[in-house]
Order: C-alpha cells, then structure tokens, then sequence
C-alpha cells in the first residue's frame, strides 16, 4: 500500500470519527500543516474528543507542535509546560518533577491528566505523573494539546485542573531513519535510534534510547535510563484503522533522602501495551475501542543503618525500651509495584450542519503493591466505572453550545457527577468569545484511600506511627468559571487568546498531623483528610506571531490572586492559611528565527515568588534565560545532519522548590541525523 494511500485513509478517518485524540493523521503533509498553522485557526481534538475549530472549544486550549518543542531547547517533556500560562515547574531534584497548574502544588502534585495517544499515564498510588516512564521521546511528538481547565467529560476524574494530550507523529509519516546524540555539562548523554517502515497495510516505528544525568550539585539524583518503544498502525478492510504500542523503561536513580536509608538506589522498570481500533459505521458515525495495561514498579528497599545510633541511642538504652537489641530495618520510602488496566468503547457522530457527538462508557482496574516504611507487603485494588458525553450544536449562524458530563463510580463508595457546558459566540469568522462553566472530581488514590504505616521493629514493637487513613475519605471538588477572547489577524500571521477565571477547590486531601497519637518518635501521626480548600482568580492568555514554520515569537502570561487553608494539625486544632501557593504573575516568551539553514531561539522564563508545600520552600521571584542555535546540513536528496548548541539558565542560578537547592546554567551540544 503506498504512503499516499496510508494519508488519505487516514486523513478520511480522522473526518469521520473526529474524535481520535490520538491520531496525528490530520496533520497528512506541510501543506495541510501550513493551512492549519499558518491560514486558519487550528482544528484540536482534546477539549472535548470532538474535532472542533479552537474558536468553539468549551475550554481554553494551547498548541505546542513539533517546530516549537526543537526551538524551545527543553529537553525533557516535563519542561515543555513552562510554555502554557498558568503552568509551573519545578525540578524537585534530577528525577522528580512537579507540574501543576494554577498553584496549589507540592513535590506529587496529583490534580492533571496526562495522556500519550489517548493512554491515561498517572499512577494509582497518589495519582500523579512519572515525566520519566511515559514510554515516548521528544523526537517521537507531532504536538501537544493542552487542555486549560476541568475536563473531566473527556478524560475522567484525574482531569481535574487540566488535561495534557500528547499526539505522537503517524507511523507512516515518520522519517525512515534517525540517531541523535546529545551532552550535557550535568554529565548527561542521551542516544536515540528511531526506525520506521511499512509491511504489507501496516506501517511501524521503534525507537530505543539511553539518558544519564547526574543531576543537581550537592543532590544524590543522578538518573540512567533505558527505553524500548514501538508503534504500529495497520489499514484493515479497507476502513479499519488499528493501533498497537509497546514500551518497556527500565533504570535507576536515586531516591528521594531519608534518614535511615542514607544510601540506596531506586532501580524502575515500567512497561505498557496498548490497542486502538477505530471503524466507521457510516458517513456520519463511528466506533472507536481503546485498551490498555500500565505497569510501574520500583524498588529502593534497602538495609537501614542501625535504629539506635540514627536515634543516638546505645544498645543497652535500646534494649531497655524495645526489648531487642539495636537493628537494622530492611524496607523502602517509594517501594511499590502500580497496575492500571482500562477499556473503553466509544460512539461518534457528526453531520455536515456541525452537530457532533461522542458518546461511551469504559471501566478501570487499579492495583497497588507496596512495602513502604514498615517493610510490611501490602495489596490494594480496585474497578471503577465511567460514562461519558459531549456533544456540540449550532445555535443559529454565530452561537454553538457544548455540553458534556461525566458520570464515575467508585467501586463501592460513590457515584459522581461532573458537568460542563459553554456558549461560544463568533465575533467574526477569526475571532470568538467563549463562557464556559465546569465542576469536577478527583477521586482518591490508591494510597490516599489506604494508606496506614508504622515504621516497626522484628519484634513487633512500632517506633514510630507515620499515616493514617479516613474511612469517609471523600473526593476532592473543583468549581470553575471562565470567560474567553480568541482570534487571528485576517491582515497578519497574528493569533491570540485571552482568558479571565475564577476557581474554587473544596474537599482538597491533605496530611494532617495528630499529637494526640503518642509514639516514641514524638512526632504525632499523619491522618489523611478532606483538610483543605483553594480559591484562584485571574487573567492569563498568549499571543503568537508566526509568519513561517521555524520562524516565530510567542508569548504567554498569567495574573493569579489565590488563598488557601490548610488544617495542618488535630488536637489541638490549627489551620494554616496560605497565598502565592502560585505565582502571582508569570510570563514566558519564546522567539525563534530561521536563516536559510541556521535557526536561533530565545526563552525568557519569569515566576514570581511561589510557596511550595510539604518538603518544598517559598521560593524567590526569578527569571530564567534559554537559547539554541541550530544548523541544518543537507547531505542528499534523502539525509539530513542536524547539529545544536543550547543553553539553559543562561543569567545564573536560580531556586524553584527549595532555598537550599540551585538550579545551576546547563549546557547542551547535540546531533541528528535523518533519513527521510
């Protein structure tokens, strides 16, 4: 079957269905990339699972496609998000990073949905997002769609504050070939090989990596990783669009400190397969089945040293208190093996007046497995169960409504209901105000919801009560309003969006201390609680010139006025109240040119001073200073090297989550080669 036939096939099926959030396919060849990018405002598939014009999207929407992601410098996915307003990041140390999206945030930020080719990748133990085992490479991206706000009709109950929708390039629209190479002054190599091809009605792509870092000074982070990675799609009945992924990332790195395990290492395999099967039904319908199994394991288990000494105790004052002489506790803080399993069938339906729906229900597996602190093996598991729906409808020739909800069913707790629903006017055929209004849930995490450790001697006998759980643990709710102003100079490559918001988070899980619970630490117990709300209010937006592919500037901000309590202690009682949880103001520009077969860009990072939760600080206004130079080689009419320079914190280091923690200027140096 020839490349031509693949991209119709494809192109037609994106059409009809519209509602494959994992299909890169719309985006056949440059001329349809031009049209889109540079003519009319583009066609996203993540708001709502509907095709639709950015202008009618019931939320706010960023685009981040491949062009932008080389010309950023970022080298990890994690940093790409400096690039949404309302965003921020932060390197907890070389391994961990902690995204969150209008403030709020700690070292595992949990209230995203991050998803790779429609797979839904946050963990079941506290619901948040390894940036590291995602199973896909920057290279491996045709674009990024950032979803600003609740989606949880789309996406499920971890849509909480946004959705975060990475679109890999088609298969059969990848370069043949390609090895890149890159170094680091963190001490960090990365090696990428990436092969595609077509056998008989399929096409596939493998790739294989290796990244090393050694992280931050004064911080035991080094990372090294290795990942294995394919993707096949096959053309089937001449209708029939079928997708297969497979990924396996195994490693180590080291772990978060303790004081009793000074020395150990976080060793993490990671895997996933996934199916997608796409069939249109008629000229206006189709059916689209997903399913796929995620499996995260780590393990730092490790001897402790002695419980005593670490206590300052000798062994007969030891023996005196405990009964047992002073030992050792072989145990670790994130040991834990992570299973999650979804299948979802959906049903889609458009016409040519523009009335379009989805419509479809799924059910999840969760399963945890951990020994944390007490060394104590521990199974937790269980099914919940969704329905879905988002429909869009034309009121008249300017006005169309999007409604969506989502019901979810928490295996033998609760049911939840999450609504959202806009109005979009058109202006004119460039520009739109949008009025959207969301609620939504996060339903607790596996860990969230059992958590219960001691840290306990071979005798039996505990040391010290770390967590407790809430059996009437409920789910964390969000209220949200926003008011929206998007458009596209008709004169000018010239798009902007502008969006105002208020936001209320109620029922927010947090760990509150007990001083009532005695141990011989001293330290009072961690009960899981419904300890906390959140308010935000503000303005954000972006704006973007952009008269060719490679050459553009782009610049996005955002204006947050946000207060919080946080009941920080029972017995006796004390609430904490909290603001700058985000940043007061932040903005971001990132300018690139092209010069025949040179390219140069520019990032300018700003974050006020943000405050930071449990391990983290309140952290220092700064501003961060990025460039790359790119040079482009052609070698033939089929191959191509490309090599880089970058530089990242160019004016001087900088704090992000801790005081006591640099962020120090890196330097890059890399290479592709490719074979179209």
């Amino acid at each position: 079957m020839s490349v031509s036939r693949f991209c119709s096939c494809a192109v037609l099926a994106q059409a009809v269905v519209g509602t494959f959030t994992y299909s890169s396919s719309v985006w056949a060849d440059e001329e349809l990339i031009g049209d889109e990018l540079f003519g009319q405002l583009p066609v996203v598939v993540s708001a709502s699972r509907l095709n639709q014009s950015i202008l009618n999207t019931p939320s706010a929407v960023t685009v981040i496609d491949k062009h932008m992601i080389e010309a950023s410098g970022f080298t990890d996915i994690s940093d790409l998000m400096r690039l949404v307003p309302g965003f921020n990041v932060a390197n907890i140390n070389g391994r961990v990073k902690a995204v969150n999206y209008h403030g709020g945030g700690w070292e595992y930020p949990n209230g995203l949905q991050v998803l790779v080719n429609g797979r839904s990748t946050y963990l079941p133990s506290l619901s948040v997002v390894d940036w590291n085992s995602l199973g896909v490479q920057l290279q491996d991206i045709e674009r990024i769609e950032v979803v600003r706000g609740p989606s949880p009709s789309a996406y499920g109950s971890n849509s909480f504050l946004a959705a975060i929708n990475i679109i890999t390039i088609a298969p059969e629209l990848d370069a043949r070939y390609a090895v890149a190479g890159r170094y680091g002054s963190d001490d960090g190599g990365y090696m990428l090989v990436r092969a595609s091809d077509n056998v008989g009605v399929s096409n596939y792509r493998i790739s294989a990596s290796v990244n090393k870092s050694s992280g931050y000074d004064g911080l035991d982070d080094d990372i090294d990783y290795r990942t294995l990675s394919f993707h096949s799609r096959s053309y089937l009945f001449e209708q029939d669009t079928l997708d297969l992924s497979f990924a396996v990332n195994r490693g180590r790195s080291d772990p978060m400190p303790d004081n009793l395990l000074e020395t150990r290492k976080n060793r993490l395999t990671s895997w996933f397969g996934q199916l997608q099967w796409q069939r249109p039904l008629s000229k206006q319908g189709a059916l689209t089945f997903n399913l796929y199994h995620n499996v995260h394991l780590e393990d730092d288990a490790a001897d402790s040293n002695p419980v005593g000494t670490a206590a300052g105790l000798s062994n007969e004052v030891f023996q005196s208190l405990f009964g047992t002489d002073n030992q050792i506790i072989h145990y670790g803080i994130e040991a834990n093996k992570s299973v999650k399993s979804d299948a979802e069938l959906q049903y889609s339906w458009i016409n040519e007046q523009g009335l379009q729906f989805i419509a479809g229900g799924a059910v999840r597996y969760d399963r945890l497995k951990g020994s944390y602190y007490a060394g104590i093996e521990e199974e937790h598991s269980g099914i919940s169960y969704r329905a879905f729906g988002n429909m869009q409808s034309p009121l008249g020739d300017r006005l169309t409504l999007n409604l969506g909800a989502l019901w979810e069913k928490d295996e033998g707790r609760h049911d939840y209901f999450s609504p959202r629903a806009s109005l979009n006017w058109e202006l004119t055929k460039q520009q739109s105000i949008r009025l959207s209004a969301a609620r939504a849930y996060r339903l607790p995490s596996l860990l969230e919801r059992n958590g219960d450790w001691d840290v306990a001697l071979d005798n039996g006998v505990v040391i010290d009560k770390l967590y407790r759980n809430n059996p009437d643990l409920r789910a964390e709710k969000i209220d949200n309003i926003e008011v929206g102003y998007l458009g596209r100079s008709i004169k000018y490559p010239l798009s902007w969006e502008l969006k105002a918001y208020h936001e209320k988070r109620s029922d927010s899980i947090w760990y509150v201390r007990d001083d009532s619970v005695e141990d011989f630490i001293g330290d009072g117990v961690k009960v899981i609680s419904n300890a906390a709300k959140y308010t935000a209010s503000g303005l954000e937006g972006e704006v973007m010139y952009r008269p060719s592919q490679r050459t553009f500037i782009r610049g996005h901000f955002n204006l947050i006025d946000d207060k919080s309590n946080y009941t920080a202690r029972f017995n006796p009682e004390r609430v904490d109240s909290y603001d700058q949880l985000a940043p007061r103001n932040s903005f971001g520009v990132l300018g690139s040119k092209e010069f025949g077969d040179w390219q140069v860009s520019l990032g300018v990072y700003h974050l006020a001073a943000t405050r930071w939760l449990s391990r983290g600080d309140k952290v220092a206004s700064h501003t961060r200073v990025d460039a790359a130079i790119f040079r482009r080689i052609p070698i033939s009419a089929k191959h191509e090297l490309k090599l880089f320079v970058a530089g990242q914190a160019l004016n001087g280091a900088y704090h992000e989550f801790r005081v006591d923690q640099e962020i120090e200027p890196r330097y890059y140096i890399g290479f592709t080669l490719t074979e179209f």
